[in-house]
């Protein structure tokens, strides 16, 4: 079904759905308005789609939910909501328990610039981006003491939402009243959400005196999260044993993934409280890592400053292998191996520390064949820890070949076509004499033939 340049002055733009249960699928609203709630569709009833349900809405107004309003509760994937407008929820407004998935793009409103919900819900493997509050959350609004998971799951797209912006000055990406609560699950990843003309990060907003608690659920955050918290009006924070720590935030303790949480006012990182539930912001900085001529490119890792750190070999040279790291490009600063592992590489909170890779030219490995007798073939060079491969052969009068022995202090040694060469080899041939057989026929010509 297909909408386009519908316009009503009341409630859903272009439907009006009144009834329960209806599924939605194959659908685009096009530039369709309603003063009301819904410039798209107003659901008064439970709705529903699947996750390749194909439902766009782009350039849709209205006042509550530019895109679409759901008054009950309602499960949605595969929504697009593009260049959709309102005053609360550019692209949705959720009044009741709602679970959303799918795209929120360039979408703005004056609260919720994505999503407003007024009821719990969940954001469940969505992506927002570029979408704009003018007043609070960029990208979703919680006006509520209610709570709202963001679920990326373990193997899903996961949650991103990046490029979002709101005007106020403390406010961001997700923003939400005093007592709401939010949880995380699986990859959610919200950071690089900036003001307008800031290159400040302000991704999810906390403010002063604050009894919000952020959670994570029992499985625990994914290896590729990264959460950015941003502490509005004042640190509010303590020091306890070292560390600053949080004291209005709550962490579910199954898992232990708390580095995926990172304090938008400075370069701390989030670690386990010595107290029961209480997530801890430990100072960090910056270790870069750079290729030095090698392929990739640099990798920034955020480290709290006693937190180890196992270097490895993330790059790779043609005709090079790694040889460890140095804090100078030209290898005559501190050494480091890749199975080393640091930790308080720098002391300063915010402080930058780069690695560079160091590479040495391969020395290849010689392959050398003795041929005993036969037709001479050539040396062959490769890279060290490759494969040994197909064997050439040779040929000799009056003899047959029968296989490369390889020798190594006068003693044989089996090997493959899988065998790793490591070192220079040393094949000799092996050779059979071929029979001569000669015949006589009684006082005829002798002949001879090999065998």
């Amino acid at each position: 079904m297909n909408r386009s340049g519908v316009i009503k002055t009341t409630h859903g733009g272009a439907v009006f759905a009144n009834a329960s249960a209806i599924i939605l699928k194959d659908t685009t609203f096009n530039n369709c308005a309603a003063t009301g709630n819904g410039g798209g569709i107003y659901c008064a009833g439970s709705v529903s789609s699947a996750d390749d349900a194909n439902v766009l809405f782009t350039d849709c107004y209205a006042y509550n939910g530019g895109g679409a309003f759901f008054n009950a509760n309602s499960n949605l994937r595969d929504i697009t909501f593009d260049h959709c407008v309102g005053i609360s929820g550019g692209g949705a407004y959720c009044n009741a328990v709602t679970t959303l998935g799918g795209t929120f793009e360039h979408c703005t409103a004056t609260n919720g610039g994505g999503v407003f919900f007024a009821s719990a819900g969940t954001v469940y493997n969505a992506t927002f981006s570029e979408c704009h509050a003018n007043e609070r959350g960029g990208a979703i609004y919680l006006p509520n003491k209610t709570s709202i998971t963001f679920n990326g799951g373990k193997n899903g797209n996961g949650v991103k939402i990046t490029g979002c912006s709101a005007n106020i000055q403390n406010s961001g990406a997700v923003d939400y009243v005093n007592g709401a609560r939010l949880f995380f699950e699986g990859n959610v990843y919200i950071r690089d959400n900036h003001p307008i003309d800031s290159n400040e990060q302000k991704n999810v907003v906390l403010r002063y005196n604050n009894t919000t608690s952020i959670n994570t659920t029992a499985n625990g955050l994914g290896d590729d999260a990264a959460v950015g918290v941003y502490v509005a009006d004042t640190d509010n924070c303590y020091y306890n044993y070292g560390q600053k720590k949080q004291n209005f935030a709550t962490y579910n303790k199954n898992t232990d993934n708390f580095d995926a949480f990172m304090n938008d006012r400075n370069t701390f990182v989030g670690g386990e409280s010595n107290s029961a539930n209480q997530i801890a912001w430990s100072t960090a900085y910056k270790l870069l890592l750079d290729p030095n001529g090698g392929n990739g490119t640099v990798i920034t890792v955020l480290l709290p400053i006693l937190k180890e750190y196992v270097l490895g070999a993330p790059f790779t040279k043609e005709d090079y292998h790694f040889a460890g790291w140095n804090t100078r490009k030209d290898g005559t600063g501190d050494q480091y191996y890749e199975s080393d592992i640091v930790n308080e590489l720098s002391e300063e909170d915010g402080g930058i520390v780069t690695l560079y890779a160091q590479w040495e030219q391969y020395d290849p490995c010689a392959i050398r064949f003795h041929s005993n007798g036969g037709r001479e073939v050539p040396t062959r060079y490769v890279k060290p820890n490759t494969e040994l491969g197909l064997l050439p052969t040779s040929t000799r009068d009056h003899y047959t070949f029968i296989r490369w022995m390889l020798m190594k202090d006068g003693v044989e040694e089996s090997y493959s076509q899988k065998t790793v060469v490591d070192s220079d080899l040393d094949f000799y041939a092996l050779w059979e004499k071929k029979v001569v057989i000669t015949f006589n026929p009684m006082g005829g010509i002798v002949g001879e033939t090999e065998r």
